[in-house]
């Protein structure tokens, strides 16, 4: 619900995608989040059990991606591997701050290269970013 919330809040489909990331990794520095998503459940669930739950939210990303390619804020690609490498990366990252010591310098140190990641995202004739500049 808070990605979800996230990506309705930005116009810009990339920004979007964006918005989302973070929540989804700001999310995860809560407490019972954390115990409950990254560290109890995948102990207690089979892994085919916790993939099943994740498909809600890597669609959710894969509607993203749709959107942001019919926008033409990135090139036409393949969604499903797109879409994994996102996603994975984005999984890790939460598990990552699950065990760092100091969370928020790696929260923020992630966000940090995830906006990298995603500012390469322009392709050639990007008409919502080329309405605004001049």
């Amino acid at each position: 619900m808070v990605v979800r919330r996230a990506f309705q809040a930005e116009q810009d489909p990339w920004d979007r995608m964006a918005a989302g990331c973070r929540a989804l990794l700001e999310a995860s520095l809560e407490p019972a989040v954390r115990k409950l998503t990254l560290v109890e459940a995948p102990g207690a669930l089979r892994w085919s059990t916790m993939r099943n739950i994740q498909t809600g939210c890597k669609e959710q990303m894969r509607r993203g991606l749709v959107i942001a390619i019919e926008a033409g804020c990135i090139p036409d690609r393949p969604l499903e591997p797109l879409t994994s490498l996102l996603y994975g990366g984005i999984c890790e990252i939460a598990l990552d701050l699950a065990d760092a010591i100091d969370q928020h310098a790696v929260l923020e140190d992630s966000l940090a290269e995830l906006d990298l990641v995603l500012a390469g995202r322009h392709a050639p004739g990007c008409a919502h970013k080329d309405q605004g500049e001049s």
